[in-house]
């Protein structure tokens, strides 16, 4: 199972986004979207993962199923 910072990882390369990109559609500063990415803050609060899995511009259901994903 991939980490949450891996699967957001995986939705920012499939769509060319980067960092800031990120941290500005969520809302999140770019410090906390870095920690996110770099596995220094591995389980977010359910508001900001929900911000950032908004902010990425896919459902719930298929980043779970990416995440799930070997």
């Amino acid at each position: 199972m991939k980490s949450f910072g891996e699967t957001v990882a995986f939705f920012m390369a499939q769509s060319g986004m980067r960092q800031v990109d990120l941290a500005e559609k969520s809302g999140l500063g770019k410090p906390y979207i870095s920690k996110i990415l770099s596995g220094r803050r591995t389980n977010p609060e359910f508001e900001k993962a929900c911000d950032i899995i908004d902010a990425l511009g896919v459902g719930y259901d298929e980043f779970r199923a990416e995440q799930r994903r070997d």
